[in-house]
């Protein structure tokens, strides 16, 4: 319930607020299992996330994949200053895409992803080959899923690495 609270101090621009449910989560909270590791690390890192991008998340994670799409299509790149915040919503952009069936449009956005973080240690471009390899699976492109499995395998991300790799894998089987 914590990390509701520190995520809704986040969205109504509490920073104070969420500040304090940091500072809570470094000396109470726990990190057992993989989203308590990463809410642990982001506290640690005392890097605040985006707004914008968080909404854009919180609507994605919700299913409300249409008013995702909405917010967040009123940004650009341009409107994000850091790397990471760049990469995070063309990555959003194309997850978002994806689910509405707009495939081209999806690629476009997880190309993007890929071409400018291949060679960081953020998790997003690893992320789009893998669901550039998923859109190809599903419509029939074997050989190009099978080129964006194996892209996602050479990536090392420093997050999530042993997750996406696993579903490439199994993307990888399903194709043969």
């Amino acid at each position: 319930m914590k990390g509701f609270h520190n995520v809704m101090c986040l969205i109504n621009i509490e920073n104070n607020g969420y500040k304090a449910y940091l500072e809570n989560c470094k000396s109470v909270g726990k990190s057992d299992i993989g989203g308590d590791k990463n809410a642990l690390k982001e506290a640690k890192s005392g890097v605040t996330p985006n707004g914008d991008l968080l909404r854009g998340r919180l609507l994605f994670d919700g299913g409300y994949f249409q008013k995702a799409y909405n917010y967040l299509s009123q940004k650009n790149e341009s409107s994000f200053g850091q790397q990471a915040e760049k990469l995070e919503f063309n990555y959003r952009l194309g997850r978002i895409l994806q689910m509405l069936k707009k495939h081209n449009e999806a690629i476009a956005y997880f190309d993007k992803t890929i071409q400018a973080g291949k060679n960081t240690r953020y998790y997003y471009a690893c992320n789009a080959a893998l669901q550039m390899g998923t859109i190809y699976e599903e419509t029939g492109n074997k050989t190009k899923a099978r080129e964006y499995y194996n892209f996602c395998l050479s990536l090392n991300p420093d997050d999530y690495a042993d997750g996406l790799h696993s579903k490439a894998k199994a993307g990888l089987g399903r194709l043969k």
